[in-house]
């Protein structure tokens, strides 16, 4: 089974440099825009120190994504992907 991801950091990365006058809040608009799609979250070490990550978060949350947290969430959601938990 392939999971397919989308690493919110990376789709914008170095774009401060490209497109120094626009806002990090547009980028994290394009972020929630896409996580509305998302079947799961996966938060990675540190998540909590980051704006952008909480922000998503605090959206998946509202819109009822399941979250998976980094103690032991890489290896829950590949399970519950393997097993069907995750449509």
């Amino acid at each position: 089974h392939d999971i397919p991801f989308f690493c919110p950091h990376l789709n914008s990365a170095h774009f401060e440099v490209e497109a120094p006058d626009v806002p990090p809040e547009f980028w994290l608009r394009m972020d929630l825009a896409i996580l509305c799609y998302a079947k799961a979250v996966l938060l990675l070490p540190d998540w909590h120190t980051s704006k952008g990550a909480l922000a998503e978060r605090d959206a998946a949350e509202g819109l009822g994504i399941p979250i998976y947290y980094p103690s032991s969430g890489s290896l829950l959601l590949v399970r519950d992907w393997h097993q069907g938990g995750i449509q």
